[in-house]
């Protein structure tokens, strides 16, 4: 699934060099881009479009079911070539919350689609979703400067004992050298492909900062090389059953030298995993004291209190007044600058504001 910022023309090639690899899988790997949802959803829709995106996802995968059994739409070559047995999905950005959301909404259609691995790629959370009974990984990388606070990957922690006995593993995954933008090649080229300049305009931070001596930052091709290990190994693995990929999941191995910055690695403290296994695979111990117990009501309670603070914002007519420019007027701020990107406001820089603001001549 497409993030959906861009024109549709765009979303296949923006995640084309990840099909090559997918396509090695038993199954017959499918390439799908997806129209563009999420330039107006936020304002639009209180979900987001999630909905929508997961809806489009199951629309997609039953029309391949259908082909798969009696062809049609010009893929009669396909009847019978399609294995429905597992499936996998995956989606970057708003379209990682919308993998999120079709696992749900799958679920509940009269002919569920067996999705059984589905992949976050620094995922938006709006809706605090629950991605249960499936292989799933959240992936947020470091100096991800547009989800900036690594939102989608809170579906790791409220994912993992939300079923009892779920018998697939969960992973969070944070590449310490990743932005948002460089998974994406049509992004990487966009008009500003470092999105961590969001949060630090002159690049300095120490880490993160690309202008920064001795920065951590990886590169575009350091990004979507492990964008692409993560991804097609993941699925390789958990759809495809090609056990070679396992002992990385299984966090018994490190992941490959060309994934490193240097090209031969290791470099394990770049990239944090952190593995929930099955609950098969889990070892419990006596709770003597009954602490777990204690431990699990409280969590109870932080996930029947837990609420979006934009979303709760945004549907109380009296908390939206509060950002207004001047509390006894409607109007705006007149020295306050926007500039689109992306189909998206947001504030202008001051570079960009002097090119905004007009010159006068006294």
């Amino acid at each position: 699934m497409h993030p959906g910022h861009i024109a549709a023309t765009q979303s296949p090639q923006s995640i084309a060099h990840l099909g090559l690899q997918l396509s090695y899988l038993a199954t017959l790997g499918l390439l799908l881009g997806l129209p563009a949802l999420g330039t107006t959803c936020p304002l639009r829709l209180k979900d987001t479009g999630a909905l929508a995106r997961a809806q489009l996802i199951y629309r997609h995968l039953d029309e391949f079911r259908t082909i798969n059994a009696s062809g049609g739409n010009g893929f009669d070559a396909l009847v019978g070539k399609l294995n429905f047995d597992k499936v996998g999905i995956m989606g970057h950005s708003r379209g990682g919350e919308g993998v999120d959301r079709a696992v749900l909404y799958n679920r509940n259609q009269p002919e569920p689609i067996n999705i059984t691995a589905v992949f976050a790629m620094a995922p938006t959370d709006y809706n605090t979703l629950t991605v249960s009974n499936v292989a799933f990984t959240a992936l947020a990388g470091y100096c991800d400067g547009d989800v900036e606070d690594l939102m989608g990957n809170y579906a790791f922690d409220t994912s993992r004992y939300a079923v009892a006995n779920d018998p697939y593993p969960k992973f969070q995954l944070i590449p310490m050298g990743a932005n948002h933008n460089y998974y994406n090649t049509v992004w990487t080229t966009d008009t500003r492909p470092d999105d961590w300049t969001i949060l630090d305009s002159d690049g300095d931070d120490p880490w993160c900062g690309e202008n920064a001596a001795g920065n951590g930052r990886d590169t575009p091709e350091v990004q979507q090389a492990q964008g692409l290990f993560f991804i097609a190994s993941f699925f390789r693995y958990f759809i495809g059953g090609e056990e070679a990929f396992g002992a990385y999941w299984n966090g018994q191995t490190s992941v490959p030298g060309n994934t490193c910055p240097d090209g031969t690695g290791p470099c394990d403290d770049r990239y944090l995993l952190s593995v929930h296994a099955p609950a098969a695979d889990r070892l419990v111990i006596d709770d003597t004291l009954g602490i777990a117990a204690e431990l699990e009501a409280q969590m109870e309670v932080v996930r029947e209190r837990y609420q979006c603070e934009w979303r709760t914002t945004i549907d109380d007519p009296h908390k939206r007044k509060r950002f207004r420019s001047f509390v006894n007027a409607e109007t705006p701020d007149q020295d306050i600058r926007f500039v689109r990107e992306r189909g998206q406001p947001r504030p202008a820089t001051e570079d960009e504001r002097s090119d905004l603001i007009e010159t006068v001549s006294v």
